[in-house]
């Protein structure tokens, strides 16, 4: 069995940006990026599609996006089934959203175990605390299943600057919360791509489809594939996307390309290094040159950033 595993879609996602030409939305190229992950779908040259968790970006997406998406996912799942799991950004009750799913579009709200062919597929739509996920997790898992399907962070994953432990931040799993059975896990929450062994269980994050964060720089972005059969294999893919860099000195602008986004995080040099951003063709995201700069972002702002 072939599985498209994305995640982390963030449609509707939304930046204050200088520079960009009129018409420019940042949320088109979000949406433009989860079209191209399910390209191999529409060709038919999947069995299955699993989409991690945050869909949306907010947790009130409109219905003009509702319609959008709900098309796009119905072309999708005439030619495979799909899977659905709510992250921490969609609505709590995704089903509500779409209001009735068409035939082979499976949006699961509660832990729920599924079968396609031979594979069982266990599925858990993201939980706030580690209680709650080892409750789901043991009740989709129920009689056994192959795959875990989750929305969470586990002990070892890793953004800029931060190792992810068991309960920090909340909600982070470690070995000991996995129910027995699934030998492997489709990942979301996590924009970095990796993958994390968990005592038996090999978690891959592929990552967000397109740049969340300035942080994340020119890091790949995409989806991943795998092969489920004899053995079990899976490999990243790449999508092309918009560079995306913070600026803390002048240094930082050398060898800049036009239109790519870029945060400046310096408030002593802030009008200065704006104006050589902007004249090198960058697209500056934030505040304007002349605009007072707001509070300092906490951790917790910062790794919801990375993470989902």
């Amino acid at each position: 069995m072939r599985i498209l595993h994305l995640t982390d879609t963030h449609l509707g996602a939304w930046l204050r940006v200088h520079g960009a030409p009129e018409g420019w939305s940042r949320a088109d190229e979000h949406a433009a990026s989860m079209e191209r992950a399910l390209i191999p779908a529409l060709r038919g040259e999947v069995d299955l599609v699993v989409h991690a968790g945050d869909l949306f970006d907010v947790r009130t997406p409109s219905r003009k996006l509702v319609r959008w998406t709900a098309e796009l996912l119905t072309r999708v799942a005439t030619r495979a089934p799909v899977v659905l799991i709510p992250g921490n950004h969609d609505p709590a009750a995704l089903l509500r959203v779409f209001r009735l799913a068409p035939q082979g579009l499976h949006i699961v709200d509660a832990p729920t175990r599924l079968r396609f062919g031979d594979l069982a597929i266990a599925a858990v739509p993201f939980k706030r605390s580690v209680d709650g996920f080892q409750r789901a997790a043991a009740q989709a898992v129920g009689p056994g299943a192959d795959l875990l399907l989750l929305h969470q962070a586990v002990s070892g994953c890793r953004v800029p600057r931060f190792t992810f432990r068991v309960g920090r931040p909340a909600g982070t799993i470690g070995p000991e919360h996995l129910p027995g059975g699934p030998r492997w896990a489709m990942g979301g929450h996590l924009h970095p791509r990796q993958a994390v062994r968990l005592g038996p269980i090999e978690v891959v994050y592929p990552g967000a489809t397109t740049r969340t964060a300035a942080g994340e720089g020119s890091a790949s972005k995409g989806y991943a594939l795998w092969e489920f059969g004899r053995d079990v294999s899976w490999r990243f893919v790449d999508l092309p996307g918009r560079p995306f860099a913070i600026v803390r000195q002048a240094e930082d602008l050398e060898g800049m390309s036009a239109d790519q986004l870029v945060r400046i995080a310096n408030n002593e040099h802030y009008a200065e290094l704006f104006h050589e951003a902007r004249a090198r063709g960058a697209w500056v995201v934030g505040r304007g040159a002349r605009e007072a700069p707001r509070e300092p972002v906490d951790r917790r702002a910062q790794l919801r950033l990375f993470g989902g």
